[in-house]
């Protein structure tokens, strides 16, 4: 009987020896497990603490986007500033995402996570109120500058536009004689000589198209001689006239040249020129002009010795010379 039993405690003893490792196996899988909960949550935790941590460094930036809002007027300095508040906006967007896919927090942590949340939801809040008005001072100052480079852009324009026209009228006028070139032909104004009751009349038809106002007159010599001059330009109108005339004879075989017109204006524009030599007792301060129907008429009156009567009974006829 002795042996049985042994035989019996042998084998219950193998049993014992074969279930032993199945146990130990277990309480070693519980353990592991609960290590790697622990690490997970203690990441957690400090993913936690660093992005608190962020939030003063995050108000400080938020502060001094706010309080540069009212000093920005250059659309630059709005562009850069946009670009720093697009930039604080990704990093708390950034944060919120973090703590929102923490879970399985410890309490301590939990609390810690949502006071943050509430923070980054106002930092983020005040972020977009600058965005926005950003956004708005950025819309005006480029309406503006698009206004002043408009302006620019007509005022160059304008510009341009008056150097072309400037150069077409230089290019139009060096077709055309120069004042000097009209002042070398000479435009004839003979003098007709009268006499009249207490002096004498000297009449002039003034070549066509001149008037009194193209003359000056001056005494010259010492008063003996009364000098008439002045200088007869073509008008647009009569250039344009000149010029049809100039371009029907050259027939296209070439461009018009000063010298055409000066031809063509032989006899009708120039430089009067012409010196009266005066009796010797001609009154030089009662001489005066008229002009009527194109002819000028210049009245001399005679001197009056004092006493004197006026008479012209035995004295000579005076006449008028030309130079």
């Amino acid at each position: 009987m002795a042996p049985v039993q042994f035989e019996n405690m042998q084998h219950g003893e193998a049993w014992d020896k074969d279930i032993l490792p199945e146990a130990a196996s277990d309480e070693s899988t519980d353990e592991e497990s609960q290590l790697k909960r622990t690490e997970s949550q203690a990441l957690k935790q400090h993913r936690v603490q660093q992005i608190s941590q962020h939030l003063s460094e995050r108000r400080g930036l938020v502060k001094e986007l706010l309080d540069g809002l009212e000093d920005t007027s250059d659309l630059t300095e709005v562009e850069q500033k946009q670009k720093a508040a697009r930039n604080l906006g990704e990093d708390l967007l950034e944060d919120i995402l973090a703590l929102d896919n923490l879970s399985n927090l410890f309490e301590k942590d939990r609390q810690a996570r949502k006071a943050a949340l509430a923070d980054l939801e106002v930092l983020t809040d005040e972020v977009d109120r600058a965005k926005a008005s950003l956004q708005k001072q950025r819309k005006e100052l480029k309406a503006h500058e698009e206004a002043k480079q408009k302006d620019e852009e007509q005022a160059a324009k304008a510009e341009a536009q008056r150097m072309d026209e400037a150069q077409l009228e230089e290019e139009e006028d060096s077709r055309f004689p120069a004042s000097q070139d009209w002042a070398e032909l000479k435009l004839p104004m003979r003098f007709h000589s009268s006499a009249m009751s207490g002096g004498w009349v000297a009449l002039a038809e003034l070549p066509s198209g001149c008037t009194s106002e193209d003359l000056k007159m001056e005494l010259k010599d010492g008063g003996s001689t009364l000098r008439v001059s002045g200088l007869r330009l073509p008008t647009m109108n009569e250039l344009e006239v000149l010029n049809r005339e100039a371009q029907r004879q050259l027939r296209g075989r070439r461009p018009t040249e000063p010298q055409d017109y000066l031809q063509l204006g032989r006899g009708l524009f120039g430089r009067v020129d012409e010196a009266l030599r005066l009796p010797e007792d001609v009154d030089t301060e009662g001489i005066s002009a008229s002009f009527r129907r194109g002819v000028l008429e210049l009245t001399l009156p005679r001197r009056r010795l004092r006493g004197a009567p006026l008479s012209f009974r035995g004295s000579r006829r005076p006449s008028v010379w030309y130079q």
